[in-house]
């Protein structure tokens, strides 16, 4: 049985800042790119990481965009044409056939403020309740069964707040499996570097002899890391199929996705297969100098107006949850390419701003940011 992976996707209807194509021309190129590459491969299924969309509420139009972009099989067409007698059983049941279903996780960009609190209201929810999208759960899991009764399962653990502040890594264990081969997709950022205190991430390390699945594939940072074998189980993420931002190790970087093969007699292969369709970075990139400078000096400015709201917000005397502003910080800094050295030091008046005024904090409780 074969599947597709494609990480971080992040449709948007804007163009991202550094990018000077045609955005959406190029999206259409890797969307039907990739429903080629599982077609040709005859995969049971395609699996993402989560962040398939880059912001939690999406326009209608993007959405039905999103929705034509991503089909293999129209079945409203399909439904007419059964009604009106235009196709037999067995032309059904083959044209079906030809349908990839989209499973995957949720990812932060997806939800308002990283929290499932208004999931109902994004757009992603929308688009696993209408059938779209399949998301798996730990509880819920989907199971594959191949012509010669092996079986695969499939689970999703989606972005958290705390998602890799647990001392436990719960999410990214699985304590039992489902079925007789596991693979279990999580939205966080694992990754196989130290980055220290300074930045909250899990280290596979740190979880790879508690877990039982057999394939644990992870998303959330785009540039990834190369498939880890441990006592035959393997850890990987491919990276985004996107470059969103003009930085140097998403510009060196060639866009891919994975193809995933498991048989009883082989057990689990994995193959990267780099897109066609991602052009040279001087081709999408600016690559002025002196633009991209002035770019990153717009985002390290918006971090610094971050900073100074979050903290003016911990001297009032309104209930705040803590955790929740340091991320914010670290997401924003994150997505802006915010060198380490940079970030430290806010992270360093941020804490002591919330250390100096202990009793106005109240962890847990939610609360509403009037103005960014």
């Amino acid at each position: 049985m074969k599947f597709l992976y494609f990480g971080d996707m992040h449709e948007r209807a804007d163009t991202p800042r550094s990018r000077l194509d045609d955005y959406q021309s190029t999206l259409d190129a890797k969307a039907a790119e990739i429903k080629q590459i599982a077609k040709e491969n005859h995969v049971s299924a395609m699996l993402h990481p989560g962040d398939f969309l880059d912001t939690p509420k999406q326009k209608d139009e993007t959405i039905v965009k999103i929705l034509k972009r991503w089909s293999t099989v129209d079945t409203q067409e399909l439904c007419v044409k059964v009604a009106t007698g235009a196709v037999n059983a067995n032309e059904l049941y083959e044209q079906f056939r030809q349908n990839l279903p989209l499973v995957g996780a949720i990812g932060n960009h997806e939800l308002f403020g990283g929290s499932k609190r208004a999931f109902d209201k994004t757009s992603i929810a929308f688009l696993i309740k209408t059938g779209f999208m399949s998301h798996p759960t730990i509880d819920e899991p989907l199971i594959f069964t191949d012509e010669d009764g092996c079986t695969i399962a499939v689970t999703v653990a989606d972005y958290t707040l705390d998602i890799d502040k647990d001392p436990n890594h719960s999410a990214y264990i699985v304590k039992q499996k489902a079925a007789d081969y596991h693979i279990h997709i999580v939205h966080g950022y694992g990754t196989v570097q130290n980055f220290g205190t300074l930045i909250p991430h899990t280290k596979v390390d740190d979880f790879k002899k508690q877990t039982k699945a057999d394939l644990t594939i992870i998303g959330h940072d785009h540039i990834g890391f190369d498939p880890i074998e441990f006592e035959g189980k393997w850890y990987v993420n491919p990276g985004s199929p996107v470059r969103l931002t003009c930085n140097e190790k998403e510009m060196q970087r060639q866009p891919k996705v994975m193809l995933i093969e498991i048989t009883q007699a082989k057990g689990i292969q994995l193959t990267m297969i780099p897109l066609q369709s991602a052009k040279a970075a001087k081709e999408v990139f600016d690559l002025n100098t002196k633009d991209h400078e002035k770019a990153i000096e717009k985002n390290l400015k918006k971090i610094e107006n971050l900073v100074h709201e979050a903290t003016k917000k911990v001297e009032s005397t309104d209930p705040i949850d803590e955790k929740l502003i340091r991320q914010i910080v670290i997401d924003i800094a994150k997505e802006a390419e915010v060198n380490d050295a940079v970030l430290e030091p806010m992270l360093k008046r941020l804490d002591e701003k919330i250390a100096a005024n202990p009793h106005h904090i109240s962890v847990g409780k939610p609360y509403k940011i009037k103005k960014m």
